[in-house]
């Protein structure tokens, strides 16, 4: 990993340890980095449409004990299943399963997640990729927000990051299949 991969993953590290901690475990943990940018969807400000997102995922799922992320913004590379759920609005989201995705700009995580991610330390690569390889094995269930509330300004092209991104989940994906 790059340099700044490497403090990027450090900083991810010690939210999941704080999250981890929490005496309450349906109490989830909102993760921003600091190039994340907040839409401000139909008037409706963005902590209201968390609260809204997080209502339905934890009506989902048991997410005291189901290790669950909530993204909030990412790109998403392949998704688990067709299921959608709605979630009333204004304005109308969706909630789905990805199996593969990629940026950690944005996600909500409760402590059961994060005591997951933290059961298979260490990080051998980039923090997206670690996640995602997670979520591919089964082992972290990533639900998207579509539409995205977040996004990562100009994560590639003018980022502070170098990215070395090379985990190939098509790989891992025929992996998993054996």
């Amino acid at each position: 990993m790059s340099k700044g991969e490497r403090g990027c993953t450090g900083s991810h590290l010690a939210l999941w340890r704080q999250c981890a901690k929490r005496d309450d475990p349906s109490k989830p943990m909102l993760i921003l980095e600091d190039d994340a940018t907040l839409w401000d969807r139909s008037g409706v400000c963005f902590p209201e449409l968390c609260h809204r997102l997080i209502l339905a995922v934890e009506q989902m799922y048991d997410v005291t004990t189901e290790p669950v992320m909530l993204y909030v913004g990412g790109e998403v590379v392949s998704w688990r299943d067709q299921r959608r759920v709605v979630v009333e609005g204004p304005p109308v989201m969706k909630l789905r399963e990805a199996e593969y995705l990629w940026q950690t700009s944005s996600y909500i995580i409760w402590p059961a997640a994060a005591k997951e991610l933290l059961s298979h330390l260490p990080v051998d690569s980039p923090t997206d990729c670690y996640i995602s390889k997670l979520v591919l094995e089964g082992r972290i269930t990533a639900v998207v927000a579509c539409p995205a509330l977040s996004e990562q300004r100009d994560p590639y092209e003018k980022g502070d990051i170098k990215h070395t991104n090379i985990y190939n989940w098509e790989e891992q994906k025929v992996e998993k299949a054996k």
